[in-house]
């Protein structure tokens, strides 16, 4: 009688756990999603340079896909690039895009990063830039030095063999 009284007691313990499982596991949403965006540099020499990067946290019961727009614009509204991609989501998933052969000349920019997931669910983050490009004064100085350091060491040669031979 005692050991069926335990087993009673154990029973409805088991049974106590399996259903506060079921409780917690239905009172997750199926689908609950969150996206972080950033550029990573929002000061860069060429345009190449551009890197964004995206983290995607799925804290629901299910894959979540998640349809992808890049665009950028220039300072004044115009779009200069359009991309579209997608990525599924099971738990997190950490993206850095780089946007190598990118050619935008020196200015300021605007990134638009536009998701949609769920069907229905659209976020949009948007990311100034700016393309610093060479600068143009200093390049012509450091030329312009490397040329007189070269010019200065064959006047000092000629000079040199000149005085050699007398």
């Amino acid at each position: 009688m005692k050991n069926n009284l335990i087993l009673l007691i154990l029973g409805v313990i088991i049974i106590s756990f399996v259903c506060a499982a079921n409780t917690i596991t239905e009172s997750v949403p199926e689908k609950l999603f969150d996206i972080r965006f950033s550029i990573e540099d929002a000061s860069i020499t060429y345009s190449d340079d551009l890197t964004t990067i995206a983290i995607y946290e799925n804290f629901g019961r299910v894959p979540t896909t998640v349809d992808l727009l890049y665009t950028i614009y220039s300072e004044d509204g115009l779009e200069l690039y359009r991309e579209e991609g997608s990525v599924e989501v099971e738990v997190e998933e950490i993206q850095s895009k780089h946007f190598r052969g990118l050619n935008l000349p020196p200015g300021k920019y605007y990134f638009i990063f536009q998701t949609v997931y769920n069907v229905d669910v659209r976020d949009e983050f948007r990311g100034d830039f700016e393309v610093l490009g060479y600068d143009k004064q200093f390049l012509f100085r450091v030329l312009g030095g490397i040329a007189l350091v070269a010019l200065t060491l064959i006047v000092v040669y000629f000079l040199n063999r000149r005085c050699n031979e007398n």
